[in-house]
């Protein structure tokens, strides 16, 4: 697993690929990466791009992972969409 400062590098390029005429703010903390935008994309075409980065399913309560296929994953994923309209 690659630490979060590079998962957050690949996730703001992924992101400035896909929606080059938005600006997006990543930033981590504890197990998680918010992040956020204002105007630009819906949550949900955000959520389908980043989804790979959400952290693995557990199998049971022992929390065994059960996809270490993926190399650059977070425990939490969080979006924040902010409206233009105030």
């Amino acid at each position: 697993m690659k630490n979060k400062t590079t998962c957050t590098e690949l996730i703001r390029k992924e992101l400035e690929q896909n929606f080059p005429e938005n600006k997006f703010k990543v930033t981590t903390a504890n197990y998680s990466i918010t992040v956020s935008w204002i105007g630009g994309p819906a949550e949900n075409k955000i959520d389908e791009l980043l989804a790979k980065y959400q952290y693995a399913k557990f199998e049971d309560q022992d929390n065994i992972c059960n996809d270490i296929e993926n190399k650059c994953f977070t425990r939490y994923l969080f979006l924040h969409r902010k409206s233009l309209f105030i």
